[in-house]
């Protein structure tokens, strides 16, 4: 932060000048304030291109059934694929382990319950 920032927790903390203390600190992060916007916003550019470089989103159709497929390395809502059999239609499709379900027919898909269409009674889709 900046001197009086430090300044009013040190006579805050240790010192025990509360009353002065917590005013010299609210001094000093107001007068940083634009500072700590530009910083925040500078990380928001950075996480979104970090989480756009690792994103790939494609469409996939099934017997008139259409689904939204991502990777991604962040935590996303949807059904994260767990296991792929060989012979199974998510591997037709080209669907791998770690891929997630996203949206079925345009709908976003929170969890399983939400999900509308039969669910596979194997352990793989």
């Amino acid at each position: 932060m900046n001197f009086c920032t430090r300044l009013g927790g040190f006579l805050s903390r240790r010192l025990g000048f509360v009353y002065l203390g917590r005013r010299l600190a609210a001094l000093g992060i107001w007068r940083a304030l634009k500072r700590i916007k530009e910083c925040v916003q500078q990380a928001k550019v950075q996480a979104e291109k970090k989480y756009k470089a690792l994103t790939c989103s494609r469409k996939i159709e099934h017997n008139g059934t259409d689904l939204t497929a991502q990777k991604a390395g962040f935590d996303l809502p949807g059904l994260e694929i767990a296991r792929v059999c060989a012979d199974s239609i998510a591997n037709e499709l080209g669907l791998v382990p770690g891929d997630r379900i996203t949206e079925v027919n345009g709908k976003p898909l929170e969890d399983l319950i939400a999900l509308s269409l039969p669910v596979p009674t194997r352990s793989c889709l």
